[in-house]
């Protein structure tokens, strides 16, 4: 089961994922020895994270980083602090999420741990966008890119280039955001990462619609859309439909809105 986890979290299939180790935790936590626990904990919490259930995520999350401490597992506290960052990020809290961040980053800052040291970066940059501190946000993010790129990451380069897009995106650069979204896509497809592309799609609509190709913006919320519900990316979905109905609705399309938002 914690081998499959990778594979159930990026391809969507967080909730069978959830079900089948929740079982196992239940039925056997006592028994585990400490590194099997840590890891049962940290997929656990992963699943649920994935399927948008943030207080059992953070109470797996919570638990793995007494256990990590305690055995003297300092990658586990790492991505224990790294995940519960992203909960307090995902609920809005971004204070505790930078908190939370900043001590990951103070683990991973060696030579051997690049490649972790660029995924705190694009978590520092995500709390940094959602504060709105957009120089800082870019800064992080590009850092990130360059790291993952050292190493040879398609999926943090994917998700490092996704986020980049969307910063320009929301700045209003769409000439810019364009081609970061297209590179995101294109890795993300090339690994089966459905989240990244997902999201990189839905930003590809929404940049489409600011250059005023309907055709496009139509094509790009309807991949994302299909892409989100074949995979259960709750996380993305309702931003997705969102969109999709405000597109429909500005194209004069009613029924088809009424349709989306009784989905």
């Amino acid at each position: 089961a914690v081998a499959l986890a990778y594979f159930w979290y990026v391809r969507g299939y967080t909730k069978e994922g959830s079900g089948i180790l929740e079982d196992i935790l239940s039925r056997a936590e006592e028994q585990l020895e400490p590194q099997l626990h840590i890891q049962l904990l940290h997929s656990a919490g992963m699943m649920a994270l994935g399927h948008g259930d943030y207080l059992l995520a953070k109470r797996r999350y919570e638990q793995k980083l007494e256990l990590a401490r305690h055995s003297g597992d300092w990658d586990g506290v790492e991505r224990a602090l790294g995940n519960l960052g992203i909960i307090a990020s995902s609920l809005g809290d971004f204070a505790t999420a930078r908190s939370y961040y900043e001590q990951s980053l103070e683990l991973v800052q060696r030579p051997q741990q690049t490649g972790a040291h660029a995924t705190f970066l694009i978590k520092l940059g995500s709390v940094a966008f959602g504060q709105g501190e957009s120089a800082a946000a870019e800064s992080f993010f590009r850092q990130s890119l360059q790291l993952k790129e050292s190493v040879g990451d398609p999926n943090g380069i994917a998700i490092a280039a996704s986020n980049l897009g969307r910063l320009a995106c929301a700045r209003g650069d769409y000439e810019a955001a364009k081609p970061l979204l297209e590179r995101a896509l294109v890795v993300a497809e090339s690994i089966g990462d459905t989240r990244t592309m997902t999201s990189a799609m839905h930003e590809l609509g929404i940049v489409a619609v600011r250059q005023g190709d309907s055709r496009l913006a139509a094509l790009h919320f309807q991949r994302s859309l299909d892409v989100a519900l074949a995979h259960a990316e709750k996380a993305l979905l309702l931003e997705v439909l969102r969109s999709f109905i405000e597109f429909e609705s500005m194209c004069g399309s009613l029924e088809r809105a009424a349709v989306l938002w009784g989905f």
